[in-house]
């Protein structure tokens, strides 16, 4: 069986926002949707391969046996970038 990923769905306050920064960053097309505020903080998780992300807030750089840079996008939901 052949399994291909579709869609990304975020809550967020400012939807087109976040759907730019994530198109932007993963190389997508954004189709933002309208919707009311986010209700639970954090609903996914992320981690990305790259060298730099543009946009983003660091919120731990790597440190302590942790390679990782661990960031916010423009809405405070957290991924983490490895090198």
């Amino acid at each position: 069986m052949t399994v291909r990923f579709k869609d990304l769905c975020a809550d967020a306050a400012d939807p087109a926002r976040v759907a730019a920064f994530w198109a932007d960053l993963l190389g997508l097309v954004a189709e933002p949707r309208d919707g009311g505020l986010r209700s639970v903080e954090n609903r996914w998780h992320w981690d990305v391969d790259a060298a730099e992300v543009e946009g983003a807030t660091t919120l731990r750089p790597p440190g302590a046996g942790r390679p990782w840079t661990v960031m916010a996008d423009p809405q405070a939901n957290e991924f983490c970038r490895f090198p």
